[in-house]
């Protein structure tokens, strides 16, 4: 794993995350739809509970999937920030934390350090070539 892509873990993991979280989202609404009680309305398909029943096991599931996924980016972002602090210059750290952990863009980074924007790179760039994540970490998809 290269740097950069140790440190995009967490941000990589929330949007899985989210992606699973509007998969739930749909599963639940499917399985409302496959359970509508029959009422004054006329409906042209009765209700079928056991895909409503499949349905929620699969948003059961999918949840399940989301708390391993939220324990893994929850230590994606303390291992990220682990290896930030260990750069030996103040502003690389201070980039290398807006950029990772709270994600500003680069035009966000420049305003922020008031430095111009080919300084902002060079330091990432740099920072980027001093860091080594742990050889061995373990993919959490």
């Amino acid at each position: 794993m290269t740097s950069r892509e140790y440190l995009e873990r967490p941000e990589t993991l929330r949007l899985e995350i989210r992606r699973k979280q509007l998969r739930v989202e749909t599963l639940r609404r499917l399985s409302t739809r496959f359970s509508a009680r029959l009422g004054d309305a006329r409906v042209l398909v009765s209700p079928d509970p056991s895909r409503m029943q499949a349905f929620l096991a699969e948003a059961v599931d999918e949840e399940r999937e989301i708390r391993r996924l939220e324990e893994a980016r929850n230590q994606a972002v303390a291992d990220t920030a682990l290896l930030i602090s260990g750069l030996p210059d103040e502003q690389m750290v201070r980039i290398m934390e807006l950029r990772y952990l709270d994600r500003y863009t680069w035009e966000e980074i420049t305003d922020r350090m008031g430095c111009c924007a080919s300084r902002i790179y060079r330091l990432h760039r740099q920072a980027l070539e001093l860091l080594t994540p742990p050889p061995d970490v373990p993919d959490p998809a």
